[in-house]
């Protein structure tokens, strides 16, 4: 039964993907999928700005104390104004989930990466 539910998810695999693109093109065009940019006009007319952008995903979690979790992560990726274009990108993520359990979960944590001089 086993190896029939591989051939079978072998098959699904190779009719659904293309097999012309390797697997970092792949990556990055479901990526796109999940990308909104925020000043891409602004950007574009000005070197100094960075595209600010949303990244938003679903997610889904397993956890014996809260059981089944779902719903959807973001990530608000910056740079502040008047930086070089050596500075990391800045992000900020957010998650919110509803737990079989009938919880609300928001997770929210700021961090800024720096070059290092």
């Amino acid at each position: 039964m086993k190896a029939l539910r591989s051939v079978v998810v072998s098959i699904l695999l190779f009719l659904f993907f293309p097999t012309s693109m390797d697997a970092q093109e792949f990556v990055e065009k479901i990526t796109k999928a999940f990308e909104f940019s925020l000043n891409k006009i602004a950007a574009a007319d000005d070197s100094t700005l960075f595209e600010n952008k949303v990244v938003l995903a679903p997610v889904a979690v397993y956890e014996p104390a809260i059981t089944l979790g779902m719903g959807v992560g973001a990530k608000f990726l910056f740079k502040p104004k008047g930086t070089s274009p050596e500075t990391r990108t800045s992000n900020l993520p957010l998650s919110v989930l509803y737990t079989l359990r009938n919880q609300f979960i928001r997770y929210l944590l700021c961090l800024r990466n720096f070059v290092q001089r």
